[in-house]
């Protein structure tokens, strides 16, 4: 399910155990983190561990790219997961197009990793 990743990134994707929404398509350097694969809050602290140790870099995200837990783009987030919502693309697809946060690419955030590497 991951294509074409840099080899710390693919690492750093299958560690974390990230899965798009749309389990169809495959994780790319143009996959977002929030509005593809749906990590926000705790789940990016978490998987920003991972990406610090593998990157051995604390370059910082922009928290604004991170909607944290209690915000409705988190709620969107949510009911985009939940079953049987995760199964009917036209009601998925509208609760993801409601998220607001600026996208943030895997490929963005890899060369925000590279900064001071």
């Amino acid at each position: 399910m991951v294509s074409a990743l840099p080899e710390r990134m693919d690492t750093t994707v299958k560690e974390y155990g990230c899965v798009p929404f749309d389990t169809k398509s495959s994780i790319g350097m143009h996959s977002k983190i929030v509005h593809d694969l749906g990590v926000v809050g705790d789940d990016f602290t978490d998987f920003y561990e991972i990406l610090s140790k593998i990157y051995c870099s604390k370059n910082l995200v922009p928290e604004h790219y991170i909607p944290s837990e209690l915000s409705a783009d988190a709620y969107y987030i949510a009911m985009a997961r939940s079953f049987p919502i995760r199964n009917i693309e036209y009601i998925r697809d509208w609760y993801l197009s409601r998220i607001k946060c600026p996208a943030l690419s895997l490929k963005d955030l890899h060369v925000l990793m590279l900064k001071c590497d």
